[in-house]
């Protein structure tokens, strides 16, 4: 469906740097793409701190532009009269995007059905790409960074951390309660917000986390800065990369990128959820992440096939490949993981691997981390019983965002890629539960079921997405933990 946003001076809001004027929706009000920070205008301040917005004169029109900018965040809320004292709990999105594309203001995340139930959305924007994460020698840090209290240093959290700040100057002016923010990220969206959450910075900016599959580099940044230099032409120093034009510092990125398609080409690495504040979160993953991801699919097809040779040939390929994401090759351990990986219709080892070392070891890690500092509730999302792949259930990568923001009907092909065919229909109910239990959160609602504990059996709320039923069981995410995980991290 395409919305004509038009400039509505009802929606007139005075933040602290002037006056936005929002766009009312068919169910909500908006104010899309309010500067936060300054536009940078050359290299060195793309690779520079975020700086704040100058104030503006007049009154700025924050409707959709199209411009895609770094440097901005959305606000959604509930239609009508906004109040000051209406105290409304604030959800803050960060998107995914392998840490080098995706944008906050796409329609999936416009945030109709979170103002509906009672909440303000606040997207906020980011540096992806190196001007986000790549490490520089020399670079300029934020007045208020402390390097040995702090997590590394990166360009993206620090805006995600201006974005919060923001939301603490600002929110109150839309009808939000500054006191009542819950940070939600989703793949390496996810990976940000528990970044930000390990910040002493952010203690008083995040009362609660919702962390939707999140994802990682699984190589150290260690292992790439060869490339990376080699990519951009000298040591990488802040002096150096801001002598270099923008255009070669995109080619740059574009053939670094290619060098790593297996894997995110930058992002955040150490992963560090052990750091995180003791917020309340609720956190957890899809069973297929990324099983459908094509070079697995062909190797996983042959598997399975009834031709003894393509057979023959994949498994003496699975354990090789399979390898390199760091399922363990030895004879034992590898029976046991077939095992694992054939107890889910149909087969997929080399999907699994992909999908379970890139975003549900990180999910593993950050559940059991933090369960053992604050409440903690996890679920995981699966396809059913029987074939999943000939039935499309899969519960792929991004299958939850059209769930979590109740969008079935929007981008209708981009939800039947991520969430199989009929999926208005077969998910809706699902939708709606899953949506209620996130916003109930930010509302200050515990879900309900029990807390992730690993004296108690880790138990996990499972949601099916063949028919929408659900169940709790013990230690969902178990295998992921024994097969990568070394003994003394389980």
């Amino acid at each position: 469906m395409t919305i004509t946003a038009q400039p509505n001076p009802e929606l007139d809001v005075r933040i602290a740097d002037g006056t936005v004027r929002g766009w009312s929706g068919p169910t909500a009000s908006h104010w899309t793409a309010i500067p936060f920070v300054q536009e940078p205008q050359t290299v060195a301040e793309r690779f520079a701190p975020p700086r704040p917005v100058q104030p503006f004169r007049g009154v700025v029109e924050a409707i959709p532009q199209g411009a895609n900018s770094r440097c901005t965040l959305s606000v959604t809320r509930p239609a009508g009269k906004i109040d000051p004292e209406d105290k409304l709990p604030v959800i803050v999105f960060v998107h995914g995007g392998r840490f080098q594309e995706g944008h906050g203001d796409t329609s999936w995340y416009r945030g109709d059905a979170f103002a509906q139930s009672g909440c303000i959305l606040v997207t906020v924007n980011y540096r992806f790409r190196f001007e986000g994460f790549l490490p520089l020698e020399g670079e300029p840090l934020p007045g208020d960074f402390d390097a040995a209290a702090e997590p590394p240093y990166f360009r993206a959290v620090e805006d995600v951390i201006e974005g919060l700040r923001w939301v603490q100057r600002n929110i109150g002016a839309f009808g939000g309660d500054a006191s009542n923010v819950t940070a939600m990220g989703q793949s390496a969206g996810g990976t940000l917000v528990t970044y930000a959450l390990g910040s002493p910075r952010t203690k008083d900016l995040i009362h609660r986390a919702v962390v939707l599959s999140q994802g990682a580099p699984r190589q150290s940044w260690e292992q790439r800065t060869g490339t990376a230099k080699m990519m951009l032409g000298g040591p990488l120093t802040y002096e150096h990369v801001s002598s270099l034009s923008q255009e070669r510092v995109d080619r740059a990125f574009k053939y670094f990128a290619r060098r790593y398609y297996d894997d995110c080409a930058v992002g955040l690495s150490p992963h560090m959820p052990a750091n995180m504040h003791p917020v309340p979160l609720l956190t957890g993953s899809l069973r297929d992440e990324f099983a459908r991801v094509g070079f697995a699919e062909r190797l996983d097809t042959a598997y399975r096939s009834d031709n003894p040779l393509r057979r023959k040939w994949a498994k003496a390929w699975l354990p090789r490949v399979s390898q390199k994401f760091g399922i363990p090759a030895r004879s034992q351990d590898w029976d046991e993981w077939l095992r694992y990986c054939n107890s889910v219709e149909p087969p997929r080892p080399m999907g699994r691997a992909i999908g379970d070392a890139s975003i549900r070891k990180f999910s593993v890690a950050t559940m059991e981390a933090h369960s053992r500092q604050a409440p903690t509730w996890v679920y995981e999302f699966h396809g059913g019983p029987g074939n999943v792949q000939e039935r499309g259930t899969d519960a792929q990568h991004c299958g939850d965002l059209a769930l979590v923001f109740d969008c079935l009907n929007v981008a209708p092909l981009t939800v039947t890629r991520f969430c199989g065919d009929y999926a208005p229909q077969r998910l809706q109910p699902l939708a709606r539960r899953f949506h209620t239990i996130v916003a109930n959160f930010a509302h200050g609602i515990e879900p309900d079921w029990p807390q992730f504990r690993a004296e108690t059996g880790r138990l996990t709320k499972l949601f099916d997405m063949s028919d929408c039923s659900e169940d709790v069981v013990e230690d969902s995410h178990g295998p992921v933990r024994r097969f990568l995980y070394p003994e003394g991290e389980r």
